[in-house]
């Protein structure tokens, strides 16, 4: 988290981030499901306290036009599965209630529009990754990302309702 909220306190100062090749991340991924639920769900409490703290920065740099909704939604509003998986149940739901009011009509058909240009996101996405193949091939298995992440979101709200404080990796 402490990445998401040095982006903010950067943006919202104007300093540009450069990038440093000498620069080298260590991400070890967590052996189980269980432990990944766990992780996802510290990183889950650590957004909501971002959001709690910086909510002022926030809200000064959502003015600023599209680069900064850009960062914002970016660094924000995680995970993109969940929202992925709420615009698709949304346009079914909306379906479900055809003929409806042509505003929500308009909303419906960007709605649409919005889970097709993720779409292509992806899909376009994979000719710039290496060996993007292995990763299409591995695209059926895209529906577990938003069970684990729910089940993070639980383990996270969990533990702020009980003020178990840090949720550590290890049980």
């Amino acid at each position: 988290v402490e990445d998401v909220e040095m982006s903010l306190l950067l943006a919202a100062r104007g300093l540009p981030v450069t990038f440093a090749p000498e620069a080298r991340v260590f991400d070890p991924t967590p052996a189980t499901d269980a432990l990944a639920a766990r992780q996802r769900a510290r990183w889950l409490r650590g957004q909501w306290a971002v959001w709690k703290l910086y909510r002022r920065e926030i809200a000064r740099l959502l003015v600023r036009g599209p680069w900064a909704w850009s960062l914002v939604s970016s660094l924000l509003l995680k995970p993109k599965s969940l929202l992925l998986l709420a615009k698709a149940l949304l346009c079914l739901a909306a379906l479900t209630l055809w003929p409806i009011w042509p505003p929500v009509r308009v909303a419906l058909g960007l709605l649409a529009l919005s889970l097709l240009l993720d779409a292509a996101y992806y899909v376009i996405g994979l000719a710039f990754v290496e060996n993007g193949s292995a990763f299409l091939l591995r695209l059926p298995l895209a529906p577990i990302f938003p069970v684990m992440w729910l089940r993070g979101a639980s383990l996270a709200l969990e533990a702020a309702r009980t003020a178990k404080g840090w949720l550590r990796a290890r049980q």
